[in-house]
């Protein structure tokens, strides 16, 4: 409680209601969209098929790279880089804040020039 204190973070006095929660009503979008998926059609098998040039089709899990996946991977490491900045601060660790706010900028750039039409 201390640390979350020291950083201005105020602990809820009651929880709510799990159901209640972000983390369990987007669960519950993942899942519905799952059983959708296998009680319904195919299509997302689909994005998955490529056929080469001797027109064999293939199962395909690795996606080229292009700006959707430097949108994609860039917003998990500016995720996961603002994650590890708070968690520094709130638990106190000893870690490199200036290599962590480098990989944030490097990944800002990255994700501003992907998400451009």
């Amino acid at each position: 409680m201390d640390a979350a204190e020291r950083v201005g973070v105020t602990p809820a006095e009651v929880l709510p209601d799990p159901k209640d929660t972000v983390v369990y009503r987007s669960l519950g979008a993942e899942m519905a969209m799952a059983e959708g998926v296998t009680d319904g059609t195919y299509g997302a098998l689909a994005q998955h098929l490529s056929t080469d040039a001797e027109r064999q089709t293939s199962f395909r899990v690795q996606l080229e790279p292009d700006s959707f996946t430097n949108l994609v991977s860039s917003a998990a490491v500016i995720a996961a880089m603002t994650l590890l900045r708070h968690a520094r601060e709130l638990l106190g660790w000893d870690i490199d804040g200036d290599a962590v706010d480098g990989l944030l900028v490097e990944a800002s750039v990255l994700n501003e020039e992907a998400a451009k039409p």
